[in-house]
């Protein structure tokens, strides 16, 4: 199953929205920010809120719970010499693949691959679930690492963390890094 994640702006405030292949919302989500971190909750198309992400940080990692459906997980991720390296408790995954090139896939514990996220050129993330018991799953992990760069250019140079000056320090040595959120969403703001 494939599904797409969008920037955008839902009910006036920023977050994402996730659509199926045929281009039909699945999930709306909202992002608020508070003093601890930032929130996210999925809601299906319905309006029920289905997942709920609180992630919080400091310089050197960031840490998500999340709750989906009957799972709660916590997602560490943790800047490394050159990358970041990301650790799933609660459930037994990894994650592997380049995260700050947000090209990444999620093994189980017999190294069956659940889902893989890739860039699509086109504005949007696309996730192949392979696993469709793990939807809800796969789409929450793939949120928080979309969130890695939220606060990039709301925040003045001299107070962004040392997590934001790592990614955005290195830029040069990993590569073209996708356009941020706050870049995408002027572009949206423009168009209307």
């Amino acid at each position: 199953m494939k599904l797409y994640i969008k920037n955008a702006y839902v009910q006036q405030k920023p977050g994402f929205i996730v659509c199926n292949a045929l281009g039909e919302k699945k999930y709306s989500i909202f992002i608020e920010h508070s003093v601890l971190g930032m929130k996210l909750d999925l809601f299906n198309s319905d309006g029920k809120r289905v997942s709920k992400i609180r992630q919080h940080g400091f310089s050197f990692n960031k840490t998500y719970n999340i709750t989906a459906e009957e799972k709660k997980i916590k997602l560490i991720l943790k800047v490394c010499e050159n990358n970041i390296s990301a650790f799933i408790k609660g459930y037994p995954a990894v994650i592997i693949g380049d995260i700050l090139k947000k090209e990444f896939s999620v093994q189980d514990e017999e190294k069956s691959i659940i889902m893989t996220h890739k860039y699509n050129f086109k504005n949007y993330y696309e996730l192949d679930i392979l696993q469709e018991n793990f939807e809800l799953f796969s789409v929450c992990i793939s949120l928080c690492i979309e969130t890695l760069l939220f606060f990039d250019e709301k925040k003045p140079q001299k107070n962004k963390d040392f997590f934001v000056e790592y990614i955005l320090n290195n830029k040069k040595k990993l590569g073209l890094i996708p356009k941020t959120f706050s870049e995408n969403i002027k572009k949206l703001k423009n168009k209307d």
